[in-house]
């Protein structure tokens, strides 16, 4: 191949991964993912619960039309 010079030299300078970096990676937003999780979970549940309690007291709320 004819490559331009500023390729060839990236070329030359590649360095391979270590062998458990996807390991890493993979763990690393696995970890995130499931802090995201929980937080929209913390979150969501208050206003759930209270809904819910809405329509324990008055059940005509709950039901859609």
């Amino acid at each position: 191949m004819n490559e331009p010079e500023p390729i060839r030299v990236l070329t030359e300078q590649e360095v391979a991964p270590a062998r458990d970096f996807l390991g890493r990676v993979r763990r690393e937003i696995e970890r995130k993912e499931a802090a995201v999780q929980l937080v929209s979970f913390s979150w969501q549940l208050p206003q759930v619960l209270v809904l819910e309690l809405l329509k324990m007291f008055d059940p005509g709320k709950g039901k859609r039309t």
